[in-house]
Formats: C-alpha cells, sequence, structure tokens
C-alpha cells in the first residue's frame, strides 16, 4: 500500500519548503516532491 508523506517546513536560502514523496513498505520511497511553502 502507498502512502503519502511530507516534512516539516525547511528554510532554504531565506524560503520555506516542504518535501512529499510516497511511501511504500518494502519498495521504499518514490517521487520525491519540493513545495515552495512561503518567503520570509
Amino acid at each position: 500500500m502507498w502512502v503519502k508523506k511530507s516534512s516539516p517546513a525547511v528554510e532554504i536560502g531565506g524560503e520555506w519548503y516542504e518535501y512529499h514523496w510516497y511511501e511504500h513498505q518494502g519498495i521504499g520511497r518514490f517521487e520525491i516532491k519540493t513545495k515552495k511553502v512561503r518567503d520570509l
């Protein structure tokens, strides 16, 4: 079964991002995407 997961927001160069991915037990992570959530 695939499960959608996301990270807490992280700051990179003055901008905030979250990482989103799908995980499958036995296969691992797949299709990691970065989403910009806000500017400072």
